[in-house]
């Protein structure tokens, strides 16, 4: 009997997002690289069939073996206070379902709790124990297609440097793939480590979204012929808003234009 899968490697769960799988075959992904999927096709074997062997102390070899490079291999991210209590913003598939989450701040190694995640929009709550005098607070404008933003944030982790790298471009459109309304599509320059970072307005330096995911180039290329040239998205600051109110934590408006020192010292 004839029958199809679909077979998805790990690097396409690596850069999978919570709920993408909507978009069907159209799928921006996080800042980690993912492949279209392949149709295979796949005959059923009879189990007296001389290939039909399972090597168990291989698979048994190769799991431990990934679980351990698993684990030697953390993720990193971006995030941003939203508050003077220690209170930071994240994408969910930053942190993931990991208990061990630490956030650099200052040149110290803090450990970090989580206090929510929203899988679907892709955001976490997490908290330090340590008061902040900075954080970023929240645009009060809707955004608007043109508008010039900066986005923050630490591509690549510390493997760069551990100045924090802000980039520049517009919103390109108010919608993300699928006509998702919780996102918008920005021209930013993002790269994996972005992903959580805020993106603000570049004139208020007030809150409009968090960098969360960028089309891929050769997915885009087998899709559709040609390489996608900065398609990246965020979602937007209303999203962040009410996520936050839904647990009962306060969020602060912009009331006067602010300073590119204080993103550095809220990111």
């Amino acid at each position: 009997v004839d029958y199809s899968v679909r077979i998805v490697n790990s690097r396409e769960l690596k850069g999978s997002i919570p709920g993408m799988s909507r978009y069907e075959d159209f799928q921006p992904i996080s800042l980690l690289k993912v492949w279209p999927e392949i149709e295979h096709t796949f005959k059923k074997v009879r189990k007296d069939h001389p290939g039909f062997t399972i090597d168990s102390d291989k698979i048994d070899s190769d799991k431990k073996r990934n679980d351990t490079k698993k684990e030697e291999s953390p993720g990193v991210g971006s995030g941003f206070f939203i508050s003077d209590t220690g209170h930071i913003v994240t994408n969910f598939h930053v942190i993931g379902d990991s208990e061990n989450i630490k956030v650099q701040y200052e040149g110290d190694e803090i450990k970090a709790k989580v206090l929510a995640t929203d899988q679907r929009l892709d955001l976490a709550l997490i908290k330090i124990d340590k008061k902040n005098k900075n954080f970023i607070k929240f645009s009060s404008k809707s955004p608007f297609k043109s508008q010039e933003i900066l986005v923050a944030g630490f591509p690549f982790g510390k493997a760069i440097s551990d100045d924090l790298k802000i980039t520049g471009g517009i919103i390109n459109s108010l919608k993300g793939a699928g006509n998702d309304t919780t996102r918008m599509q920005i021209d930013a320059t993002i790269n994996p480590g972005n992903s959580g970072g805020p993106i603000v307005d570049k004139s208020s330096k007030s809150l409009i979204g968090v960098a969360v995911a960028s089309l891929n180039k050769d997915f885009t290329k087998a899709a559709f012929g040609v390489a996608s040239e900065n398609t990246n998205y965020a979602i937007k600051a209303s999203q962040v808003r009410d996520f936050l109110e839904s647990n009962n934590i306060e969020v602060s408006n912009s009331k006067i234009k602010d300073k590119i020192g204080n993103i550095e010292s809220s990111t």
